[in-house]
C-alpha cells in the first residue's frame, strides 16, 4: 500500500509559530468560570421546518479536569440521525462561545490555547475559531472569510493553536468560539467526539508579513526550490542596509558570485534586487547581503522535476473510494448518481477540494495533465511515468464510472462529510446526472489521451477510453451545433478543439483534424485585434464570445488558456498555410497582451487578472455572488486597479466577492503564455512563466512557499478533512476587500486558502512542457 508522503512537524509553521518570543501575554481564561462560556449550536438550513428542532445545541458542555489541568470539554455527536438537510454540507456546528464584554485587544494580535482531542477511530481532526468583533471591521464575516481560522490536530494528544489576526478589527471584542462542524465519520470510528480546552491566552509577537507588495524589511524573498540554469534568477527585498550581496555555495560556503543590491522602481513600489542570473553553474546556493542570509535553493535544469512526484502524491491523498493510509479507508460507497431509472455508485477519483466534493470536470483536466506529462517524460524518467500513469488511471476510471446513456453525466456535486458507506441509511447522498457540452468535451479530451497513453500498456482500457471519447464528443457536438456561432463561449470552442485534435490523434479520422481547423477560426472572432483608444492602449485579450461585449476574465477556477491552448494543438496538426498564420498572428497578440500588462506587477512578474468595465450590464454578465460581484462592489474593486481609460481598468487581482484566490487563474494564464513561447519560441515569454512558478515557491511578498512540503514558510492550508498533504497548492493569494494588492494572513479558511485539485493539476500539466 503507498504510503503518503509527511514533513516533519518541525518543519511546519505550526511549529514555527511557536518558538516565536512572547512581547505580551495575558490569560483569557483558566477554564474555572462556567459563567463566561454557553453552548451554541445550529443545523443549516435555518430555513427549512422539518429541521427546526435541531437548532438547539446538538453537543454539551462541563467543566472538567484531563491530567491535572482544568478544562472546558465539548462532547458533540458527529451527525444527526436524520437524512443531510443541506444536501452535502454536514449537519450543522457545535460551538463552545466565550462571552467577552466589548473589550479592545489592539494591544494583542494572536490568541493561544491548549486541546486535547478524543475522536475514537479517527484519522484527521480539524476544528475552527472565530472571531466575534463589533467595531469598524463586523467579525465574523462569512463572505469575505474574514474571523475565522481553521487548524488541523494531533489526535488523542495535547496540541497547543496559535492564531494570528494582525489584520483583523479587535478594538471592540464582543466573543470567541472554538467550533466542531458536524461532518459525519467514516465506517468504524466514533459517532460521539469529545474536544478539551485549556490555558486561553492572548499574546502579542511579531507576525508574519499578511499584506502588501513590499516583503518585510531585511527579508530575502526568493524562488525557494530555485531557478531554472538558463533563466532569470532574481530575489527582492528592501530594507538592506549592504550595497553588495553574494551567491554563496552551500556545500562549503565559498562566495561564488558578487553583485550590487540595486534599487527597482515599479507600479507596485520601490524594491532592492539581487540579480545573479549570469550565473549558470548548477549546484545549491544562498543568497547573503550583509548579515541577511537566505535559506539554500537550487539553480539546475530540472529544478521543478521533484515537484511532480509531490504533486501526484496530493491526488493520491485525495483519493475517493479507496484506502488512503493514515487518512481514510474505502469511502462513499453511499455516494450515488441517477439518470432516468439508473442508479450508480460514484465514489471514485479525487475529493475534490478541502472538502470532500467531486468534480469530474477537474479529475479529467488533472488526469489530462498526468498523462501529458507522462509521454513527456517517458524518455527521461521511467519511474515518474508509472506514477504518474497509475495515479492519471484511477482519475480515468471516475470519467469512465460517471457517464450515463444520452450524454448525460455527472458534474460537481458537493459531499462534505464521511458516510457510512452503506446504502439505504439516513446519510446517503445522490445526485442527477446532467448533460452540457463543455462536460463531454471535456471527457472526450481527456479519454482520448488515455486512449494514447495506455494503448502500449493495456489495450483493453484504451478502447474503453477510445470508444467514451468518440461517444461523448458526438453528444457534445449535438449541444454544440444548438448554440448560434457568435454566442458560443470562447472557452467552449476552445475544448471543442482540443477535444477535437486528441481524437484525431487517438484514431486518425480527418473529420476530427477538419472540425479542429474550422472552429479554430472561431477563436479569433472573440479577439481584440485592434488598438483601442485608451491612454494605455492594449489588445490581444479575449472575450467570452463573438458578440465582444464582455471581455473573458475568471474570480476563482479559471479556463483562460482554453483558447490559446486550442491553436497551439491544432498548430501541431495543421499544414503551413494561411489560416496556420492566423493563428500565429492570434498567439503573437496574446503575447502582446501578456507583456504589456505583467509590468505592472513587476518584479514578481505576476501575471495580472485582466482588464474590466465599469459597465454595469457587462459586470452583471460576468456574475453575480459567490463569485461575481453586485454593480457597486466591481466598480469598487476596478478603481483600485490601473486606469486604461475612463470605462476600462487592469486589475492585479481579480474582481471577486466571495470565492477569492488566484492560483488557479495564474496557473491558467501560465498554460497560455507557455504555450505561445513554444509556438513562437520566444524567450521573454518563458521568463514569464518561470517567475508564475516562482511565485508558487516563494519568490512573492510573503517569502513563503504556496505548496506544502515544498520549499520554506509553508501556510496552513484548509484541508479539513484529508489533513496536510505533501504537494497540495491553495485556491491561492487573494487581496483584503476592494484592494488590489495581495493579501495571505495566517488565517486558514476556504476557498483561499482550500485545497482544490485544479491548481495542482494544472502545476502538473505545466510540468509536460517544463521537464
Amino acid at each position: 500500500m503507498k504510503q503518503p508522503m509527511i514533513i516533519d512537524w518541525d518543519k511546519t509553521p505550526y511549529w514555527r509559530h511557536q518558538q516565536k518570543p512572547v512581547l505580551a501575554d495575558r490569560l483569557l481564561d483558566d477554564m474555572r468560570d462556567p459563567g463566561a462560556w454557553t453552548l451554541e449550536g445550529h443545523v443549516a438550513p435555518d430555513n427549512i421546518a422539518q429541521f427546526a428542532s435541531w437548532k438547539h445545541p446538538c453537543g454539551t458542555m462541563s467543566f472538567a479536569e484531563r491530567d491535572g489541568r482544568p478544562v472546558i470539554r465539548m462532547d458533540s455527536p458527529t451527525a444527526i440521525d436524520v437524512p443531510n438537510p443541506d444536501k452535502g454540507r454536514g449537519w450543522g456546528v457545535t460551538t463552545l462561545y466565550r462571552v467577552v464584554d466589548h473589550e479592545n485587544w489592539q494591544d494583542y494580535n494572536r490568541i493561544i490555547f491548549d486541546v486535547y482531542p478524543d475522536f475514537p477511530g479517527f484519522r484527521v481532526v480539524s476544528i475552527c475559531m472565530y472571531l466575534y468583533n463589533e467595531g469598524e471591521m463586523k467579525l465574523p464575516n462569512d463572505e469575505l472569510r474574514e474571523g475565522m481560522h481553521f487548524v488541523i490536530l494531533r489526535n488523542q494528544e495535547w496540541n497547543r493553536v496559535d492564531w494570528e489576526f494582525p489584520e483583523l478589527g479587535r478594538e471592540d471584542v464582543v466573543g470567541f468560539g472554538l467550533q466542531y462542524r458536524l461532518q459525519g465519520s467514516e465506517p468504524g470510528a466514533s459517532d460521539t467526539i469529545q474536544l478539551d480546552f485549556a490555558n486561553l491566552r492572548l499574546q502579542r509577537v511579531d507576525c508574519d508579513h499578511a499584506r502588501g507588495w513590499l516583503p518585510d524589511p531585511g527579508v530575502i524573498t526568493f524562488s525557494h526550490t530555485g531557478y531554472r540554469t538558463d533563466s532569470a534568477k532574481t530575489a527582492i527585498s528592501h530594507g538592506l542596509v549592504s550595497d553588495t550581496f553574494d551567491l554563496v555555495r552551500n556545500e562549503d560556503h565559498q562566495v561564488v558570485w558578487q553583485g550590487p543590491v540595486t534599487t527597482q522602481q515599479a507600479h507596485t513600489g520601490t524594491y532592492q534586487v539581487l540579480d545573479f542570473s549570469d550565473w549558470t553553474q548548477p549546484g545549491q546556493y544562498f543568497l547573503r547581503a550583509g548579515a541577511v542570509t537566505s535559506q539554500p535553493f537550487r539553480i539546475a535544469d530540472d529544478v521543478w522535476h521533484h515537484t511532480i512526484a509531490k504533486a501526484v502524491n496530493f491526488f493520491t491523498m485525495q483519493r475517493c473510494g479507496d484506502a488512503v493510509p493514515g487518512v481514510h479507508d474505502v469511502c462513499h460507497a453511499d455516494f450515488t448518481g441517477r439518470y432516468k431509472d439508473m442508479v450508480k455508485v460514484i465514489n471514485g477519483g479525487w475529493h475534490d477540494a478541502g472538502d470532500l466534493s467531486q468534480n469530474a470536470g477537474n479529475t479529467a483536466d488533472a488526469a489530462y495533465g498526468m498523462l501529458a506529462t507522462a509521454l513527456a517524460a517517458q524518455d527521461q524518467d521511467p519511474e515518474l511515468v508509472e506514477l504518474l500513469l497509475e495515479e492519471a488511471r484511477w482519475g480515468m476510471e471516475y470519467v469512465l464510472k460517471t457517464r450515463f446513456a444520452d450524454g448525460y453525466r455527472m458534474g460537481f456535486v458537493a459531499l462534505d462529510f464521511w458516510s457510512d458507506g452503506v446504502l439505504g441509511t439516513f446519510d446517503d447522498i445522490s445526485n442527477d446526472a446532467r448533460r452540457a457540452p463543455g462536460m463531454n468535451f471535456t471527457g472526450a479530451w481527456a479519454e482520448a489521451m488515455a486512449a494514447r497513453a495506455y494503448q502500449p500498456l493495456e489495450s483493453g482500457f484504451a478502447y474503453r477510453c477510445r470508444r467514451a471519447a468518440v461517444e461523448d464528443f458526438n453528444w457534445a457536438l449535438e449541444d454544440y451545433e444548438a448554440i448560434a456561432e457568435q454566442d458560443r463561449p470562447v472557452e467552449l470552442i476552445g475544448i471543442a478543439v482540443l477535444a477535437a485534435v486528441e481524437l484525431y490523434r487517438a484514431t486518425g479520422d480527418e473529420t476530427y483534424s477538419n472540425f479542429a481547423i474550422t472552429q479554430a477560426g472561431r477563436i479569433l472572432a472573440c479577439q481584440q485585434t485592434e488598438q483601442p483608444d485608451w491612454t494605455i492602449p492594449v489588445r490581444g485579450f479575449f472575450y467570452t464570445n463573438a458578440t465582444k461585449d464582455t471581455i473573458l476574465h475568471y474570480p476563482h477556477l479559471s479556463q483562460e488558456h482554453r483558447p490559446i491552448s486550442a491553436l497551439r494543438a491544432v498548430l501541431s496538426i495543421a499544414g503551413d498555410n494561411d489560416q496556420a498564420k492566423a493563428w500565429i498572428q492570434a498567439m503573437q497578440l496574446f503575447a502582446e497582451y501578456i507583456k504589456t500588462t505583467v509590468r505592472y506587477s513587476q518584479p514578481y512578474g505576476m501575471i495580472p487578472a485582466g482588464i474590466y468595465s465599469l459597465d454595469p450590464a457587462e459586470i452583471k454578465r460576468y456574475g453575480a455572488p459567490p463569485f461575481g460581484c453586485e454593480v457597486d462592489e466591481a466598480q469598487a474593486q476596478m478603481q483600485q486597479g490601473v486606469k486604461l481609460s475612463d470605462q476600462y481598468y487592469l486589475r492585479l487581482f481579480p474582481v471577486w466577492h466571495t470565492f477569492r484566490g488566484n492560483s488557479g487563474i495564474l496557473l491558467s494564464a501560465a498554460r497560455a503564455v507557455l504555450d505561445c513561447a513554444i509556438v513562437l519560441n520566444d524567450p521573454e515569454l518563458m521568463e514569464i512563466v518561470n517567475r508564475q512558478m516562482e511565485w508558487h515557491l516563494g519568490r512573492n511578498p510573503f517569502n513563503q512557499s504556496l505548496m506544502w512540503g515544498e520549499g520554506y514558510n509553508n501556510s496552513p492550508q484548509y484541508t479539513a478533512m484529508c489533513g496536510d498533504m505533501v504537494g497540495s497548492l491553495p485556491v491561492g493569494v487573494q487581496a483584503q476587500g476592494n484592494e488590489d494588492v495581495p493579501y495571505y494572513p495566517h488565517t486558514n479558511c476556504y476557498n483561499f486558502k482550500e485545497v482544490w485539485v485544479h491548481t495542482t493539476g494544472r502545476w502538473i500539466w505545466l510540468m509536460a512542457d517544463l521537464l
